[in-house]
């Protein structure tokens, strides 16, 4: 969700058509036009936070198209050493708190292409050495010299997409601060980022009071409640003597354990929630977390005890940025902490409900006791010691320095969690130092970090996305104007609403502008104006004229005229399936009667989304960098691409058509064809760096 999408292109032959950022209605209305005007267009669109989508119209006949996708992005860090790498491959539905979509079957549609499986490797460079690699998702071989900070991991799994990906990677902690500044010709201004990880002394000397408020709803039910049983009762346990608590369990009602009280954690009262732990089950109906958020949130406080919320959720909602922004409003009264559970566990309200809390957010990355308990035990240390808050950053020099930071508010620091902050500095002089200061409410005393000596941003040789600070604030500004957290909101700059949303999406749109970047109101579109086509007609063919699953030929057409599109799966918001929807237009795996997926590919073109020579990957730090390759292994398929056979009658390009299935607008539009991608995984962070490309 923090990912900024920062190029978009698409190879025709040898034609290369670049995208360019717009505002996204004009975006919209620029790819309808040259759609029905016959033309190859292509829109990249973001349909959530971390879910993009891909619509492609006009396909020439007999070329193979390759997509590809550009994102930067920072990454989780496990403790002050360990960076979590996650690429997010499972699908699950959102819970709609009213919905009219039918998704039944989609799921499974999905798992019986993903079966053949996809081999998936990570080439990771170092500035340092590591200390180890391992997967607590995957079964992985890891070849190279750990001591010399290059390394090729290989996901060795059959069914490597049963769940994400995760990969962690272990080098020396550094404590020091860094700030490193990149200055760009085609900006006026400086972007800089700060990173460190601060040195906490763990602390249990003060009272607390937590809350648990716990998942109970239909989508937890097997493994996840196994797990969630088990992630609460190691949390009970670690419950400071004296402290309270209360345990709320949710679905479409909640239901607190203790009432409206909090028991005092003691032998007596853990023994009650121990046995509650036990018998919890998932029939509580849909996930509706607002409720039982307001409940806690809304409540007063108790004297002395400072209130820390613990969520265990797979965070399968639909109303993911109203919750967010609601938390946003209390983050003064509470922690808001948030555990992850389940394979198909939803990051994107996983980490906005920390972030909008100031808390910290973990997943039970894998199937073991011990991935429970490890990450209950990350979550309980930092709940237990006291953060350092209200960040004050002041600029060494004499000028007055003309500041924008994001986000807005800083975030706390907190025990043994990477910090990171983005800044735009409009000034020509640049600092020489800056000073961090941070309160100890506990104590009551100021912690000082000082940055004496400023590095420059330095890009590995052949990266294709130049500018990445300036394009990693520019998403951070927008996420905070996409979650409430502005400089526009959090001032009451406007008061009535609609007001305020317009100047929220405006400028969400100036910045999106400025630098190249997909956001809520921005997209990229691209079209093809070369003269190479001819103007799609449409063709009227018998109701056996069409496409089956699972071949790449068309029945009674042979394989003369086939259009095959490589691309990557994905979901759109409201649905749950694989490489679906765009509007009323379903292609692939959500699998509409006349076009499907062919599990086959061309031997020249095996599904690999290796990058071109020269294009590797990029750093904007102390470099080193992860590239990701997907590629189907001989005589298998690979779900994470897909062959589109698209039957044609003449040699002109067309499309089929059977009234009885296909909506009759897909065909208004002389022949568009819309497909659906998801997000990769992505991409850099102080010392490590990804790029993927979906190909």
């Amino acid at each position: 969700e923090s990912a900024a999408v920062t190029e978009f292109r698409a190879t025709v032959g040898d034609r290369v058509i670049q995208a360019e950022v717009k505002e996204k209605f004009a975006a919209r209305e620029e790819f309808d036009k040259a759609v029905n005007t016959g033309q190859n267009a292509y829109l990249a669109e973001q349909t959530r936070a971390d879910i993009f989508k891909i619509s492609v119209g006009n396909l020439p006949s007999n070329q193979v198209v390759k997509v590809s996708l550009v994102y930067v992005s920072t990454l989780d860090s496990i403790g002050p050493d360990t960076f979590k790498f996650v690429l997010p491959t499972a699908i699950a539905p959102r819970y709609e708190l009213t919905s009219e979509h039918n998704t039944e079957g989609v799921l499974e549609n999905l798992q019986n292409i993903i079966r053949e499986g996809v081999q998936i490797q990570i080439n990771a460079t170092a500035a340092s050495s590591f200390i180890n690699i391992t997967s607590p998702t995957h079964e992985i071989m890891v070849s190279g010299e750990l001591r010399t900070g290059e390394c090729n991991i290989l996901v060795v799994e059959s069914d490597p997409l049963r769940r994400d990906v995760v990969v962690l990677l272990r080098n020396q902690v550094d404590y020091k601060p860094k700030l490193y500044m990149q200055k760009s010709d085609d900006y006026s201004n400086t972007a800089m980022m700060l990173s460190f990880v601060p040195y906490i002394k763990p602390e249990i000397s003060f009272k607390s009071e937590f809350i648990f408020i716990v998942d109970r709803s239909g989508s937890m039910q097997g493994q996840k409640m196994e797990q969630t049983r088990k992630a609460l009762k190691k949390i009970l346990s670690a419950l400071p003597e004296g402290s309270l608590f209360n345990v709320i369990g949710f679905g479409s009602n909640f239901a607190p354990l203790f009432g409206e009280s909090r028991s005092q954690a003691n032998t007596d009262s853990i023994s009650i929630a121990y046995e509650y732990a036990l018998s919890m089950n998932s029939d509580m109906g849909g996930t509706e977390i607002l409720a039982p958020l307001k409940h806690v949130l809304e409540s007063r406080n108790i004297e002395g005890f400072d209130r820390q919320l613990i969520v265990m959720t797979d965070g399968q909602v639909s109303n993911t940025n109203y919750i967010l922004k609601y938390v946003q409003k209390f983050r003064s009264y509470a922690r808001v902490f948030s555990l992850g559970i389940g394979a198909h566990v939803s990051r994107l309200l996983i980490h906005g409900l920390a972030r909008s809390g100031r808390g910290t957010a973990e997943f039970v990355d894998g199937d073991s006791d011990e991935a429970i308990f490890d990450a209950v035990e990350r979550q309980m240390e930092v709940a237990l010691t006291p953060a350092l808050d209200d960040l004050e950053i002041k600029w060494g020099g004499t000028y007055s320095y003309n500041i924008q930071q994001a986000p807005f508010v800083p975030p706390p620091l907190l025990l043994n969690k990477r910090f990171f902050m983005y800044f735009f500095l409009e000034d020509e002089n640049l600092p020489e130092a800056v000073k961090i200061f941070a309160k100890n409410y506990l104590t009551n005393t100021t912690v000082e970090y000082i940055v004496k000596q400023n590095r420059g941003a330095v890009l590995l040789p052949g990266s294709i996305t130049p500018n990445i600070i300036h394009k990693m604030a520019a998403r951070l500004l927008i996420r905070d104007l996409e979650e409430g957290g502005s400089s526009l909101s959090l001032n009451q700059i406007e008061t009535d609403e609609y007001q305020m949303q317009k100047l929220v999406t405006e400028e969400i749109v100036r910045i999106g502008l400025k630098y190249q970047i997909v956001s809520s109101q921005t997209s990229f579109v691209a079209v093809d104006n070369s003269d190479w086509y001819e103007a799609f007609e449409k063709v009227e063919l018998g109701s056996d004229d069409y496409s089956t699953l699972g071949i790449s030929t068309v029945s009674g057409l042979g394989d003369d005229y086939p259009i095959s599109f490589m691309g990557s799966s994905g979901f759109d918001d409201n649905y749950s399936g694989f490489s679906n929807y765009d509007d009323n237009y379903s292609v692939s795996s959500s699998y509409d009667d006349n076009y499907s997926v062919s599990s086959s590919f061309d031997d020249n073109y095996s599904g690999s989304s290796s990058y071109d020579d020269g294009k590797t990957g990029f750093s904007p730090v102390s470099p080193p960098s992860l590239k990701v390759f997907f590629s189907s292994p001989p005589s298998t398929t690979a779900s994470t691409f897909a062959h589109l056979a698209i039957p044609t009658s003449s040699p002109k390009p067309s499309l089929a058509r059977n009234e009885s299935h296909l909506d009759k607008d897909l065909f208004q539009s002389n022949g568009a064809i819309r497909y659906s991608l998801i997000s990769a995984s992505f991409l850099f962070f102080n010392s490590i760096c990804f790029m993927v490309c979906l190909l």
